[in-house]
């Protein structure tokens, strides 16, 4: 048995109704939604056992509005960042396309961490955002070609 869309069904009825220059009645019998009846007598006391079963004393799980329960909390939207992030190193950050994904903040990274990470060496474990930005914030030149390795022994050279 096919399903009919009741919104196709009506836009169709409509196009006839337009065509032999009738009158386009108001409602539509959707023939997609459950007969209720057939339902209640069927299942209905098993669906009102589970009920019973499943949720609180004096929960209606079929609230109408104007109910004086509250409606559940919504969850906020995540807010939408600029698109201009300050760096103007020409990088946006992505891989040459276009991403859904939010961006990542900015790296920061105090000289003073630098020269510590320098000193304990562990300088390696910074990562190269914040080589970068540690080193341009300094005036040591860099370039989009240079490696990890690069950035961290021009750290280290600044310290020396």
């Amino acid at each position: 048995m096919p399903v009919e869309n009741p919104a196709l069904q009506r836009h169709y009825s409509s196009l006839q109704l337009i065509a032999l220059n009738q009158d386009i009645p108001e409602n539509i019998i959707d023939k997609t939604l459950p007969n209720e009846e057939f339902l209640r007598q069927r299942a209905g006391p098993a669906i009102t056992a589970f009920i019973q079963g499943a949720f609180p004393d004096g929960y209606d799980p079929v609230m109408k509005s104007g109910s004086s329960k509250p409606a559940a909390p919504k969850r906020k939207a995540a807010a939408s960042k600029d698109k201009g992030d300050g760096d103007d190193d020409g990088d946006d950050g992505g891989g040459g396309g276009s991403s859904s994904r939010p961006k990542k903040a900015k790296a920061e990274v105090s000289a003073d961490d630098v020269k510590n990470a320098v000193a304990n060496g562990t300088v390696k474990k910074l990562t190269v955002a914040e080589l970068k930005d540690f080193l341009k914030s300094v005036g040591v030149k860099t370039t989009s070609a240079d490696k990890k390795d690069d950035l961290v022994r021009k750290a280290e050279d600044f310290y020396s």
